[in-house]
């Protein structure tokens, strides 16, 4: 759901796409009759879902590769210029899709459209929220249009959050990111603040303690690119920290305090393997991760709704091509055009 680093020398892409597939996954066992016990990381762990692995994957990757957008950017203008043609353009395109599309075939209240009803659905677009109408997946576990589209508010207010940085001078900065990364993992680890369970209150957000997981992962990747020639990727510690990280996962707190920290490691030695020049392909110059993410939801919930009975497994199966079928067309008709035409502006 980020930009590639400047080298393509590295397994960005396949972690993307990984972590994607990861949400998809852990989506399609649940949402059928919303038993989550039988989601692969909650039967073993009982801390983490398969799909929130992904989304807090994305975020520590996301904080990476943004601090770094940040840094090699010409100006302010740039930066935030990059950072909304990469997020609108493809998710206006799916707001809409599962608004007129998705609305009639989950049974939505298209009245609610009437009057002002454009009006609200317009401003929940520009404010990065899920569409939201009234009825749509009645009886489902899950009855929401779009639920994946949670997230991307707090993703989008983290890019917002790292230009605050280039106020301070590097000492300083440095610091300062430590610092609050420390507060924040002990904070989420530790201060009971909202239930961390898979729901959604509102289009706007989920729990209020998963704002905090989300920005303590975001300013993790941050803090590995700041000190990045101080970080030594080797094969012995990522074994140590693979095994550290999955005794961790049994209990929350120590799973929190784990992902930011041990979880993170692992994730960027992998992106930074040498040789690995077949990983380094994929994924690459076709980005259909952050298509995967918006699109599979709504697929997921048709499927459910439509085909009475249907398994785990042919929900994963059929939302994958369909979803990636539509994350081809997202980036090839929209990501990529907006994302050359900054490229044009510079």
């Amino acid at each position: 759901m980020t930009d590639a680093a400047p080298s393509h020398r590295n397994n960005f892409g396949l972690l993307r796409l990984v972590f994607a597939m990861f949400v998809l996954v852990s989506h399609s066992i649940e949402m059928v009759d919303g038993n989550r016990s039988r989601e692969p990381l909650t039967y073993i762990f009982g801390t983490l879902s398969l799909g929130e692995l992904g989304v807090d994957g994305f975020f520590l990757v996301s904080g990476y590769l943004i601090t770094q957008s940040f840094e090699n950017s010409a100006s302010m203008f740039s930066y935030l210029l990059s950072r909304v043609l990469r997020i609108y353009p493809a998710f206006m395109i799916a707001f809409a899709l599962s608004i007129i599309i998705v609305g009639p075939l989950s049974g939505a209240d298209m009245n609610a459209l009437r009057g002002t009803g454009w009006m609200m659905q317009l401003y929940y677009m520009l404010l990065l929220a899920g569409p939201i109408l009234p009825n749509a997946f009645a009886g489902l576990h899950y009855p929401f249009l779009n639920g994946a589209m949670w997230t991307i508010p707090y993703e989008f207010s983290c890019y917002l959050f790292i230009p605050t940085f280039g106020l301070f001078g590097e000492l300083w900065r440095r610091r300062i990111l430590v610092f609050l990364l420390m507060v924040l993992l002990l904070v989420s680890a530790f201060v009971p603040i909202g239930n961390n369970a898979f729901t959604l209150p509102s289009n706007f957000s989920g729990p209020p303690k998963d704002a905090v997981r989300f920005a303590s992962l975001f300013l993790s990747g941050a803090t590995f690119y700041i000190f990045r020639d101080h970080i030594s990727y080797r094969n012995d510690l990522a074994i140590i920290a693979a095994i550290a990280l999955l005794g961790s996962l049994f209990n929350h707190a120590t799973e929190v305090l784990a992902m930011g920290t041990l979880g993170g490691y692992l994730i960027f030695w992998f992106a930074f393997l040498k040789c690995t020049p077949r990983l380094n392909r994929i994924n690459k110059e076709t980005d259909v991760s952050y298509g995967v993410y918006l699109y599979a939801w709504p697929i997921q919930n048709l499927l459910i709704k439509f085909v009475p009975g249907i398994t785990p497994l042919l929900v994963m199966i059929l939302t994958t091509i369909s979803a990636a079928a539509l994350a081809i067309l997202s980036w090839n008709l929209i990501e990529k055009p907006s994302l050359s035409f900054k490229r044009r502006s510079n």
